[in-house]
């Protein structure tokens, strides 16, 4: 009985590593659940979604920048185009809401080395599959929920 009590820790012990490592997290936007890969490292930040083949519609990354401020994203190594969108704490401060304060759509692989800038601050930036966010009439100024 022991020995089983023990597997079983060890089970749950490698189960919770692998859902830390994973570092996926849940983006509600225009009233869909997307999940997303989240970069916090400088490395994870610039590697992005290059090396990727494709993006489905349900899957994105989002950027997490400790302070806000204008950052340029640009298409290295992208094999596909994506949208784009900054994004800042809604007035709340509550973090797990966010407001649209930016959006460059349909970024194109073809782009680089031109990179796109913001003409606002962002603390966050949302990668989505291109056509996301017109397919869905996304805004500046609307709403997004993150869980993270």
């Amino acid at each position: 009985m022991k020995k089983y009590l023990i597997i079983a820790l060890l089970c749950l012990a490698v189960i919770l590593a692998l859902l830390q490592a994973d570092k996926k997290s849940a983006v509600e936007i225009a009233g869909k659940m997307l999940l997303v890969d989240v970069a916090r490292t400088d490395a994870e930040k610039s590697k992005g979604l290059s090396g990727k083949d494709k993006l489905n519609e349900n899957e994105g990354m989002l950027f997490v920048f400790e302070e806000a401020g204008r950052y340029p994203f640009w298409m290295k190594d992208m094999k596909f185009p994506i949208d784009i969108i900054w994004l800042m704490p809604a007035e709340s401060g509550d973090n797990s809401l966010l407001t649209a304060v930016y959006i460059e759509r349909n970024a194109k692989p073809e782009s680089y080395p031109n990179t796109f800038n913001p003409k606002v601050d962002s603390k966050y930036v949302l990668e989505v599959v291109s056509g996301l966010s017109e397919k869905n009439n996304l805004k500046i100024g609307d709403t997004i929920f993150v869980e993270y």
